[in-house]
């Protein structure tokens, strides 16, 4: 959360400027330590205020007086205008709030920490009903201890603010119809999942069109996880693993620190972690981590029809120059690996990213042999074992002379092996290739393969012996109906086509039989 210290960010106009009730912040306490100079404190904040019409003003504002209390009890000492000046100037600065609330002063201390002055807190959660689902009721008692309204008829949640379902996998297959009728009511929603050592929750898909859905993160996530999906593919949803592991005591912190979350967005809004952020909690090492989840613009469910549409024209490609700012012995580059780094390491998430992990391999004290490994999601949906047992021994390397170079490499390595994964948005057309002899606009893959005669004549004799990654692909059969995508001819200025399963990366099983490699 991107809170500043010691300043409130949300407040009541009963908050600004002459505030009728005043009362210093409630997570601030002064303290009187030496001629007119008072020291604020707080957990992560202090100031250091002078005067002594400030010395002697802080200790009135208990909450009790009203300003107009206030200025009597200083009357005589001070002029009314520069005590209602100094109380304008406190609030101004967030050292003090309305005390018209009805929270007791840890709650409040706890809200104004975060950046909400109790009235703010107290009108947001009064006014934002949360309506839960498949909870077994500790969730929502957490919610209402909280202060959250917690809630209504399920069937009626399209006036809630937050709609959240407790599951045990975020991709459950019946999320995709619950997404497409959140996004047609806009009703913002998000899951939890308290079971298991890594519980996870968020973030709020806020239905909007701006933000991330379920299907942005879905389609992340889902590669990560691609054993789990094989079982779901070959033996249906009943199947897929979902974490089961618990600690009574655990899970009820758990279900804990998920309201406590929730309840920050009610108030908070955009500044709060779960926001744009799924958060994963490892109850084995009692830490946490945020992962964040972008909308995927091409998204089939929330993104721009002319994104993902498989009949969309192309676009013509133009180079431009790309000045080189960074040499070594490993080059030219137009970046240094650690602007590359910084650039795309978002990039790298087991729940959000492209990229599973990045990890060094070698010695941290070796100074001479750098190596990066990285979990590739090439976005793979294996049917079959033997892919499966592929896709899982598929990594990303990354060498160097430094350290930085190896691990720049290894994780622009994994995204470019996403980034050349088919994953249905592709642009495509289905067709034979004697429907593009008229314009000569397809470019027959055989002669774009390089291979021989004689191997194409004998690629069933030749296959049968190699190597699997090593095979000879057959003759096109210019009647046979498969997808054809556009690639950009520098030399003609135009588009032309080659098959898609030429173009992109796919398990076999995702091949057709007159598809080439």
């Amino acid at each position: 959360m991107n809170v500043r210290q010691g300043k409130l960010t949300r407040t009541t106009p009963a908050d600004r400027g002459l505030v009728d009730l005043p009362a210093l912040t409630p997570h601030l306490r002064s303290h009187v330590i030496g001629d007119q100079k008072t020291l604020l404190v707080s957990e992560s904040f202090d100031t250091l205020l002078h005067g002594g019409l400030i010395c002697d003003l802080l200790p009135l504002l208990d909450g009790r007086r009203p300003l107009a209390g206030i200025v009597a009890d200083l009357e005589g000492r001070y002029a009314a205008a520069d005590v209602r000046a100094a109380v304008v100037s406190l609030s101004d600065r967030g050292y003090v709030v309305s005390a018209d609330h009805g929270m007791d002063r840890s709650r409040a201390a706890y809200w104004t920490s975060l950046g909400a002055s109790p009235r703010w807190a107290e009108q947001k959660l009064a006014e934002s009903r949360v309506a839960v689902d498949g909870d077994d009721g500790r969730l929502s008692r957490h919610l209402e201890r909280s202060g959250a309204c917690v809630g209504g008829d399920l069937g009626a949640d399209d006036d809630a603010r937050l709609i959240v379902m407790v599951c045990d996998d975020f991709l459950d297959a019946r999320f995709a119809a619950v997404n497409r009728r959140r996004l047609e009511a806009g009703t913002p929603w998000t899951l939890a999942r308290p079971r298991g050592m890594e519980a996870l929750f968020g973030p709020v898909f806020r239905a909007d069109r701006q933000g991330p859905c379920w299907n942005c993160l879905g389609h992340r996530l889902s590669g990560h996880k691609e054993a789990h999906q094989f079982l779901r593919h070959v033996a249906g949803e009943e199947a897929a693993f979902k974490p089961f592991a618990a600690d009574p005591g655990v899970l009820e912190a758990v279900f804990g620190l998920v309201a406590a979350e929730i309840v920050k967005w009610l108030v908070l809004d955009e500044a709060a972690p779960v926001h744009n952020q799924a958060i994963l909690m490892d109850a084995g090492t009692c830490s946490s981590s945020k992962h964040m989840v972008m909308r995927r613009p091409q998204c089939p469910a929330c993104g721009d029809e002319a994104l993902y549409r498989p009949d969309r024209p192309p676009t013509p490609l133009h180079l431009r120059a790309s000045p080189k700012l960074h040499r070594n012995s490993g080059g030219a580059r137009a970046a240094t690996p650690e602007a590359t780094l910084s650039k795309y390491r978002h990039l790298v998430s087991p729940v959000s990213g492209v990229v599973s992990w990045l990890a060094r391999t070698t010695d941290e004290s070796d100074a001479w042999l750098h190596v990066y490994w990285a979990g590739s999601n090439p976005g793979m949906r294996s049917r079959s074992l033997s892919s499966l047992r592929r896709s899982l021994r598929s990594k990303s390397a990354g060498k160097g002379s430094t350290r930085e170079q190896s691990e720049a490499s290894a994780l622009c390595e994994a995204i470019e092996r996403h980034s050349g994964a088919f994953s249905g948005d592709e642009i495509r057309t289905r067709g034979r290739f004697v429907d593009f002899a008229a314009e000569d606009e397809a470019i027959h893959p055989n002669d774009a393969q390089l291979f021989s005669n004689d191997q194409l004549d004998n690629a069933d004799r030749i296959n049968a012996t190699g190597h699997p990654y090593n095979i000879v692909p057959p003759r096109l059969d210019p009647d046979a109906e498969i997808d054809w995508s556009p690639v950009w001819s520098f030399t003609q200025g135009r588009h032309r086509y080659l098959p898609t399963s030429m173009l992109y990366s796919m398990a076999p099983e995702q091949r057709g039989p007159a598809d080439l490699i």
